[in-house]
């Protein structure tokens, strides 16, 4: 009888093990971007170079550019909601609205009030950090006259606030 209860007790205290609080349930990606928001932008990085259309600038010139043209800047903070709307903050001075929707491919797609859909893939996403992947097409302008398409494959990274 003793041994019996000594292996009931080692059960219990093995199963109990398990049940540690500090271990995080397994989130999906619309909770993890919900209950890691807001989300602050920390880094902005050309990953390929498709096509320059002849114009000849460094990977830093087209990282500057390209971020500028976007409106990404170390400012940016990203909240998503749990009804599917969210709200971009540059600098916590201009603040836009978006709907957003995040389908089983990784793909997120935020529609802001004043423009058209845009699309990224999520390429990663944890409690701490969100990376979001594009393709990017921005022009350059030489010489103050010449104007010329650059194509290229981006990364933002963001890290939870929280």
């Amino acid at each position: 009888m003793r041994r019996l209860c000594l292996l009931f007790v080692t059960l219990l205290v093995i199963s109990c093990s398990s049940d540690d609080s500090s271990e995080t349930p397994n989130a999906t990606p619309k909770e993890l971007l919900i209950s890691s928001s807001p989300w602050q932008f920390s880094e902005y990085r050309i990953d390929e170079v498709i096509n320059t259309d002849g114009v000849l600038v460094t990977d830093d010139d087209l990282a500057f550019e390209s971020a500028r043209q976007n409106g990404i800047n170390f400012g940016l903070n990203i909240i998503f909601q749990t009804d599917g709307t969210g709200t971009s903050v540059v600098n916590l001075i201009e603040t836009s609205r978006f709907d957003w929707t995040l389908n089983q491919n990784n793909v997120l797609t935020l529609t802001y009030e004043e423009g058209s859909p845009e699309s990224f893939n999520v390429s990663a996403l944890t409690q701490t950090e969100l990376v979001l992947s594009f393709d990017d097409e921005f022009e350059v302008s030489l010489d103050d006259q010449t104007i010329r398409g650059v194509d290229i494959r981006a990364s933002t990274t963001f890290n939870s606030t929280q």
